[in-house]
């Protein structure tokens, strides 16, 4: 069974929701620390989109990237998977 544009968008709400906060640093360590973090839960968001695209053909994983709370600037590098590589869309794609 395929995952759907109703699972999509709950994982999507659940990674948004878990996306670290970078105003809360306080001093150069804590920044440092939470860009650090911050950089991190983007690749592992990006891995997550990357592996959805096998579970339906029309996932569209900028849209979920986007959902995820990544800034288009980043959804292009966050997981290396395939929007670096020029796939950014599906015809009738779902989150």
């Amino acid at each position: 069974m395929s995952m759907t544009r109703k699972d999509f968008e709950l994982l999507a709400g659940v990674l948004k929701d878990t996306k670290p906060k970078l105003d809360n640093a306080k001093g150069r360590a804590e920044a440092l620390a939470a860009v650090a973090h911050m950089e991190q839960w983007a690749i592992d968001v990006g891995s997550i989109g990357s592996a959805l695209i096998l579970t339906n053909p029309n996932f569209d994983e900028y849209r979920f990237l986007t959902a995820c709370g990544l800034p288009p600037a980043e959804t292009s590098r966050a997981g290396g998977g395939s929007l670096s590589r020029g796939g950014v869309s599906r015809a009738g794609g779902g989150v």
